[in-house]
């Protein structure tokens, strides 16, 4: 198509196509902020969408009766959260020419430094970055200089979560926080599922954190979903096989994440992009490192810096130890990694013209 062929505006849509509920904390906001509609092919999905994110506007239509010959009518642009699939996208655009296929990031991680993960960005026609820390790990993997058009976001989510903080706060205040002893401090612990780098801590650490579980401190397990999804029998064997206690939580089905984070009083994780999003409140942070082989600089642990890694079989007893660390310096740290990661956060106009502008580059 000829470069100056270039079009002044264009229609997007959102879409999110899987069971993983995780990814409506991405796509819902950015279609809010965005202002443009969100389409889900899962109706549980749907329903969650509709509960937690009231203004998006959602669209439903069952997997099975799912195509895109007839959005493509409607649509110049289409932008989820996983990577597009080159043939289906070069197929669509042989018979559309006007479609373009868009990639928001779910949130930004340390992972893919030891496996191949992030080369489909390549294979995107525009894509979404957060900062200056997904720029340099681009850069180091010698991807930068071929990318896509490109915008950059800001965390677009925190940005959300603050414009609907008192809808979000009392949610998270009725279905989570009132289910937990109100006198106790409050630990989230929120593994990643176990990808191509192995990189969860969940089945290795998950029943001898409740059963060390202290009266004293509350504890809410945030799930990943596809802890479950991708190995439902190994799921369930590392879970405890008691967990009926006042202070202890097995979350799912929230899939809103700051309004947890704000009422969290100390993190625990691995190498999950939710760690990321916890640098802006400045409190204890606390791993368990499932690459035991790698060094403390790798940048598979760049975020361990922001906090302490667990040693020891004593988890609380550690923590406890180590609360002192998080001093002035420690939040500063955390400072200056979350505007590293994030940079500035963008208002929706700005978003909505990087966006088209990207899309006008790719004529």
């Amino acid at each position: 198509m000829q470069k100056n062929n270039l079009k002044k505006s264009c229609t997007p849509l959102a879409i999110d196509m899987g069971r993983d509920s995780r990814l409506l904390d991405h796509i819902a906001p950015i279609s809010a902020l965005l202002d443009i509609p969100l389409l889900l092919t899962d109706e549980a999905n749907y329903e969650l969408a509709q509960k937690y994110y009231p203004k998006t506007k959602t669209r439903y239509v069952d997997h099975a009766e799912f195509t895109l010959f007839d959005l493509a009518k409607e649509y110049d642009l289409f932008l989820q959260c996983t990577f597009w699939n080159q043939e289906m996208t070069s197929f669509f655009k042989g018979l559309y020419p006007h479609l373009r296929f868009a990639y928001c990031p779910h949130g930004n991680s340390d992972k893919g430094h030891q496996k191949p993960m992030m080369e489909e960005i390549l294979r995107q026609d525009i894509v979404f970055l957060y900062g200056e820390h997904m720029i340099e790990r681009l850069k180091k993997q010698n991807l930068w200089e071929k990318i896509p058009p490109h915008a950059l976001t800001g965390n677009y989510r925190h940005a959300f979560y603050r414009s609907n903080q008192a809808f979000y706060d009392d949610l998270a205040q009725k279905e989570v926080f009132s289910k937990l002893n109100p006198d106790n401090p409050t630990i989230l612990y929120a593994p990643t599922w176990n990808d191509e780098e192995s990189s969860t801590s969940f089945y290795a650490v998950c029943k001898q954190l409740l059963s060390q579980l202290p009266k004293h401190y509350n504890l809410i397990l945030k799930i990943h979903p596809l802890l479950e999804d991708m190995d439902p029998a190994a799921y369930y064997a590392a879970l405890p096989a008691e967990t009926d206690r006042d202070n202890f939580l097995l979350l799912k089905d929230f899939p809103t994440i700051f309004p947890l984070l704000a009422e969290t009083d100390i993190y625990l994780g691995d190498t999950s992009s939710i760690g990321y999003d916890f640098l802006y409140f400045q409190k204890p942070m606390f791993f368990f490192n499932p690459f035991a082989e790698l060094q403390q600089n790798h940048p598979s642990l760049f975020l361990y810096q922001c906090g302490l890694a667990v040693t020891g079989e004593d988890i609380f007893g550690f923590i406890e130890k180590n609360l002192s660390y998080f001093d002035s310096a420690a939040q500063n740290r955390q400072k200056k990694i979350a505007a590293f990661a994030f940079g500035k956060e963008k208002p929706a106009q700005e978003l909505k013209a990087d966006l088209l502008r990207a899309y006008t580059k790719t004529f």
